[in-house]
């Protein structure tokens, strides 16, 4: 990366050029410097991918959920699968199962053979497309202009007490924007070590995420506190850490468990690179 420092410098962050913030450069957002250039190494991938949806009832919910736990534990790696809490455009709940398998054609149709056949869903829309359309599959549930409060965890694993809370707490929706998004993490995520980058929870296999989200028109002025009690009831089944991207204005101890045993170091490299704090628009890492 190329990034420009607090002091107004320019500079090279690499493996092997300031790795320590290049350490930290992945994973603290914007608390170290301005990134003005990326170096990527891509992966060859489609153009053509396998992805899509089915879709459940959400009286099906417990039963979804179970599954997608079933589902994503014998996944390859060649497989990414996410389940969901929504509300269909005419209000109906629904438990929805999103895929995206970047293998050959033959391999994606065996291995999402059991995702169309469980149910049946009441729709499937699981069919070949670019994978840039893949990349775009949820984009239009979250269009500008609407409210969002966001509570996330992370998860070894997603306990029948785990699903049946998160079923049981979106009946609780007031908005009909709302839903919940379960990431199955493992697979390469899992083989960076914990001290390779500033993101520290690699073993964690599952990530909730609460996403109560509103307009003026529908007559909320804050988030319904649904979203807060069903945090607090899945803490007993959770890691006690976050994802630094899914946390809202919840203070210091959130941050740090965003970093756990990396916070140390980066509170050191904040030091180093910004000590006056002048990037502090950000989940906040004090010099």
């Amino acid at each position: 990366m190329e990034v420009v420092t607090a002091d107004g410098q320019l500079r090279q962050a690499s493996a092997t050029g300031n790795p320590d913030l290049f350490f930290g450069l992945r994973g603290s957002q914007s608390n170290l410097g301005i990134v003005t250039a990326f170096h990527f190494r891509l992966h060859p991938v489609g153009p053509t991918v396998v992805a899509g949806l089915v879709l459940h009832p959400l009286e099906k919910g417990q039963e979804v959920l179970r599954f997608y736990r079933h589902f994503t534990s014998q996944a390859s790696e060649d497989l990414g699968a996410w389940a969901a809490l929504l509300k269909s455009p005419d209000g109906h709940p629904m438990a929805a199962i999103l895929a995206c398998h970047v293998g050959p054609a033959e391999a994606a149709e065996k291995e999402l053979a059991p995702l169309k056949a469980f149910g049946p869903p009441l729709m499937d829309r699981l069919q070949p497309m670019p994978y840039t359309s893949a990349q775009a599959m949820i984009d239009e549930s979250f269009p500008h202009c609407r409210f969002n409060h966001g509570k996330s965890s992370l998860f070894d694993a997603l306990s029948d007490e785990a699903i049946d809370a998160l079923v049981e707490g979106f009946r609780h929706t007031a908005s009909p924007f709302s839903s919940i998004l379960i990431e199955h993490l493992g697979g390469a995520v899992s083989r960076v070590a914990p001290d390779a980058t500033a993101f520290p929870h690699r073993h964690a296999n599952y990530e909730a995420v609460i996403m109560p989200m509103w307009t003026e028109a529908t007559g909320i002025s804050r988030p319904h506190p649904w979203a807060d009690e069903l945090w607090t009831r899945l803490q007993p089944h959770a890691t006690g850490g976050a994802y630094v991207s899914y946390l809202g204005d919840e203070g210091e101890e959130r941050v740090r468990s965003a970093y756990g045993l990396n916070y140390a170091r980066l509170a050191t490299l904040k030091r180093q690179y910004d000590p006056h704090n002048l990037f502090r628009g950000n989940q906040n890492i004090q010099p």
